[in-house]
């Protein structure tokens, strides 16, 4: 970010900057502000009858998110087996990692316990060393999913759904397919972050939209094609901005009879889709747009916030109050810094996962854990540092019972070390990630080059793994399909697709064919991977700049820099000039 944003948000919340400092990575200049000092000290931890002060961050804001998102894996499956049980499974680490991985339901059974793994520090290393040697004994899961995921077995990250495949994220979802962060939907197709929405279609970006297709940005409409920060729509088509309209195209009004003649045509087949597709982006790119997009926040300074208050810098929250620096934060959770994917949680820092209070530096958490620091898939726990895979425990180091006199004195001892070694307020390396960049959602959200990886020694997954197409399945180019749903038949279920713009195959299920039958939408010619990055392309932007109003010449925060294509506005300007 540049020097401009943290002037800005310094000014309007009153918030002095006390110290600038430069990105030990990028040597860009960030700012820390009186409230961040503030909130460090509030959370450190006191061992031993001694405050552990937490420093200031030695990285901007972006590099920490993404050193955060370098650890999570969300979509990329292999097929392996359990090193436990010798079956066959879905996981999220292929065959050939260094890694110990259980099945899901094995790694969460009484099978094995993660305690038999601890072990002493070793003072002759440092923290992180001690760490990843730890990290490297405990098994993993195969999947971050929980027994609420009913019939969900090719999902990731999912939490109380059912009947979803390949979704990624998905929380009180049902039905949903190839999508990422469902929220309430149901029905959601090759979807990202739409929130109550029902038999939608590549939608990103949604909330409580119905049998809606290629929309982003919207809210409240049904019936409705390609719109575009819309609000109230029914029955339109191709529209940007547009508030309590029906049949409406190209933002035009028509007559129903008009409406339904026309969209007909449109819609009838792939080619006519694609036609019309290249007159909306056209509008799109003339319609003036709103330089962020939150709904229903107070005093917020980020974009994608929904029921918010006082969130700084976010990106992508519901219902969280007093957050800073994070992304797909919410459900009541307040004051967390750099955090991402938490709920219900309070006064905590980079972390991630369900009901955390009071802790630091957590790697992919679960739940209802306090005062924990330096910890990995670790459940209803207090006062534990540097432990992986254990439950129900206090006072562990390294998967280790203590006492709680002796945990605090080792702990203060530690803590002298990582001072020396400066590891001290230090998250995790993305050098030690169990996954190469380029599996995370870093290289989605904070994309970064081969060379620049390499230079940086982070590690990259260039290797093809092999995809086996049982013998005998025809195959069909995806440009090769049908322009129209009605044209194929069942046997589509029985052939691989191969993808017109990566190559990989695929294939369709019958839940899927169902849909697209029932909402007449031609068979998908991509893969679902690529069809996700074309919807993840509807998004605003992840950044934060300062541009000028061209309309009350006012400063504004935005998600778009000064010289975007786009015609951007204030948001108060953007109500004024598209809703009156």
């Amino acid at each position: 970010m540049d020097q401009k944003v943290y002037e800005f948000i310094s000014k309007q919340t009153q918030d002095p900057i006390v110290e600038r400092k430069t990105c030990a990575i990028t040597g860009k200049p960030f700012a820390i502000f009186q409230s961040d000092i503030n909130f460090y000290d509030k959370i450190s931890p006191t061992f031993d009858g001694e405050k552990y002060l937490l420093p200031a961050p030695t990285l901007c804001p972006e590099e920490r998110e993404a050193r955060r998102f370098s650890r999570r894996n969300e979509s990329k499956l292999y097929r392996r087996t359990c090193d436990k049980t010798g079956e066959s499974i879905i996981a999220i680490y292929p065959a050939k990692s260094p890694y110990t991985v259980y099945d899901r339901k094995v790694r969460y059974s009484d099978q094995w316990d993660a305690m038999d793994y601890g072990r002493d520090y070793d003072f002759s290393k440092t923290f992180f060393e001690n760490f990843d040697a730890l990290n490297l004994a405990v098994p993993k899961k195969s999947l971050h999913t929980v027994d609420s995921m009913e019939n969900c077995h090719y999902c990731n990250y999912g939490i109380n759904s059912k009947n979803c495949y390949l979704c990624m994220g998905a929380c009180l979802a049902e039905n949903c397919l190839y999508g990422s962060v469902p929220v309430q939907s149901m029905y959601d197709v090759d979807g990202t972050f739409c929130l109550a929405c029902q038999h939608t279609y590549q939608c990103a970006h949604c909330t409580n939209c119905f049998e809606c297709a290629y929309c982003d940005n919207s809210t409240n409409s049904k019936f409705s094609q390609f719109l575009s920060f819309c609000n109230n729509c029914e029955n339109c088509l191709g529209c940007v901005n547009l508030q309590t309209a029906r049949y409406c195209i190209l933002n035009k009004q028509y007559t129903k009879e008009e409406y339904e003649s026309m969209a007909k045509e449109i819609l009838k087949d792939r080619t006519s889709i694609a036609a019309f597709k290249e007159k909306f982006e056209e509008l799109t790119r003339m319609s003036p747009r709103s330089s962020v997009f939150n709904i229903g926040s107070e005093d917020c300074f980020g974009n994608y916030m929904q029921g918010c208050k006082n969130d700084i810098l976010c990106y992508l929250n519901l219902q969280s109050f007093d957050d800073r620096y994070g992304m797909g934060g919410g459900y009541g959770s307040n004051n967390i810094f750099d955090g991402y994917a938490y709920t219900q949680s309070s006064y905590s820092m980079e972390i991630s996962g369900f009901s955390w209070h009071k802790s630091a530096f957590i790697l992919t958490g679960e739940y209802g854990c306090s005062e924990c620091y330096y910890c990995q898939h670790i459940n209803a726990c207090e006062n534990c540092f540097w432990c992986i895979g254990i439950k129900n425990k206090k006072y562990c180091i390294l998967n280790k019972q203590y006492t709680k006199e002796e945990y605090e004195q080792r702990v203060w001892k530690i803590i002298t070390q990582m001072i020396v070694d400066k590891e001290r307020g230090e998250f995790f390396p993305v050098t030690s990630s169990t996954f190469a960049y380029n599996e995370t959602i870093g290289q989605q959200y904070r994309p970064i080059a081969q060379d620049e990886a390499t230079k940086r020694w982070w590690r990259r997954q260039e290797e093809e793994y092999f995809i086996n197409i049982p013998e005998g399945m025809e195959k069909i180019q995806g440009k090769d399909l049908p322009l129209t749903i009605w044209e194929v038949g069942d046997d589509i279920l029985n052939k691989v697709i191969i993808c017109q713009k990566s190559g990989k195959p695929y294939r369709i299920i019958q839940q899927e064919l169902d849909f697209y039958r029932k909402h007449n939408i031609p068979l998908p010619t991509m893969h679902q991977d690529a069809r996700q990055e074309e919807v993840l392309k509807k998004r605003m932007p992840m950044g934060f700049y300062i541009i000028t109003c061209p309309h009350c010449n006012q400063e504004t925060l935005s998600s778009y820099p000064e010289n975007s294509w786009y015609t951007v506005r204030c948001p108060a300007c953007y109500n004024k000039e598209v809703y009156g």
